[in-house]
């Protein structure tokens, strides 16, 4: 569960949460960049790169949004989708 008091204009929001190592490693890493083009892009990026992996627009999924009763079954979008992090992280790799 997380909860958040709003801040005055211009601070921060404080927000309470519970995160795992890697989700720590995730926000950590994105904060330590500093303040630039570079990570409000790179923040953005990682935004995106999430919505797309959590709505890879199967069509196994519910009327109401609701994923695949099976999400270890393979199909057509699911792949698409492991297809592309694959890329992307290829590409990450050669630099």
């Amino acid at each position: 569960m997380s909860t958040s008091r709003p801040a005055p204009a211009g601070d921060e929001a404080l927000l309470h949460v519970s995160l795992d190592e890697k989700e720590w490693a995730l926000v950590r890493s994105l904060r330590e960049l500093t303040p630039s083009t570079v990570r409000e892009k790179a923040s953005e990026l990682v935004g995106q790169l999430l919505a797309f992996v959590a709505s890879p627009g199967c069509t196994a999924q519910q009327a109401d949004g609701a994923p695949c009763e099976t999400p270890k079954a393979s199909c057509d979008e699911c792949d698409r989708v492991l297809q592309v992090l694959g890329d992307l992280q290829a590409r990450l790799k050669r630099g």
